[in-house]
């Protein structure tokens, strides 16, 4: 019978109408603090994971340029042929053996990448990139991935030396902004 009188405590066992109002105030307090910081590191990883790929492309052009001996040329391309300085666009890497800016029929795509979505913007120089068989590249560069609203707290960059050397910005003096080089902070606002 005991037994009995247990079970039925059992079943009559729930929560109060109290004690679900304080989890539902706690569940609304917790998006209230913790949702903005979660669209801020969505942000952050998109921002990396793109400036890693992009520094990604950049060595793997210049590795091949070394290994095969011959010229690699890295540029945005919306139609994966024909260069041009929009950054937005897809990235190309071929063998562009007559120096057209355009990837011919015969010249094989050796990398490329997607276009970069609408919440971010990447600027970079107003020609192409190239990377001689030695490594060293023709002229030194600079990549800017930005978010869309421009927040330089989140902006990344990417250093192209004469070299052929990538470097990855970095916050030098932990001001919360990536500098351009010490001192001078990375700017969305061109």
């Amino acid at each position: 019978m005991q037994s009995i009188r247990q079970d039925i405590k059992k079943l009559n066992a729930g929560t109060t109408l109290l004690e679900l109002l304080i989890v539902l105030a706690i569940i609304s307090i917790s998006f209230t603090v913790v949702g903005p910081n979660i669209n801020r590191f969505v942000a952050h990883n998109r921002i990396s994971a793109q400036i890693n790929q992009t520094s990604a492309m950049l060595y793997r052009a210049r590795l091949h340029a070394i290994t095969h001996q011959e010229s690699v040329t890295l540029c945005p391309a919306t139609d994966f042929k024909n260069c041009s300085t929009n950054w937005q666009a897809p990235i190309i890497g071929f063998v562009d053996n007559n120096r057209n800016k355009i990837r011919d029929d015969d010249e094989k795509l050796l990398i490329s990448s997607q276009a970069i979505t609408k919440t971010e913007v990447l600027r970079g120089p107003n020609n192409l990139i190239r990377f001689h068989d030695t490594g060293v590249s023709s002229s030194a560069a600079t990549l800017l991935l930005c978010p869309s609203d421009k927040d330089a707290s989140l902006a990344k960059a990417l250093f192209l030396s004469l070299q052929g050397r990538v470097r990855i910005s970095k916050d030098s003096d932990r001001d919360g902004i990536d500098d351009r080089m010490p001192g001078t902070n990375l700017s969305c606002d061109n």
